[in-house]
């Protein structure tokens, strides 16, 4: 049983779940595949952003974390990702 947050209607939590998963299942194709465009895609524009890659200093600007990305996703130790 899931419990709507508060001030949040059960209809809402659920339609605000599949919105994530979306999002999620989203992200990790755009890895898997290492699709620069789609990644781009997927960050907010005009909203604060946070992005924090393992031993990395976190990024806060748009333009920073986009070519954070791009330049994971070129390199050759890029992590190879598996969809289960």
């Amino acid at each position: 049983m899931r419990i709507a947050a508060s001030g949040c209607s059960v209809e809402e939590t659920v339609a605000d779940e599949s919105l994530l998963r979306v999002a999620n299942e989203s992200f990790y194709k755009a890895f898997r595949e290492r699709d620069v465009a789609a990644m781009g895609r997927l960050w907010a524009h005009g909203r604060p952003l946070l992005c924090v890659h393992p031993g990395a200093r976190p990024l806060y600007a748009r333009a920073a974390i986009l070519a954070s990305w791009e330049g994971l996703l070129h390199s050759a130790n890029c992590p190879r990702l598996e969809y289960r």
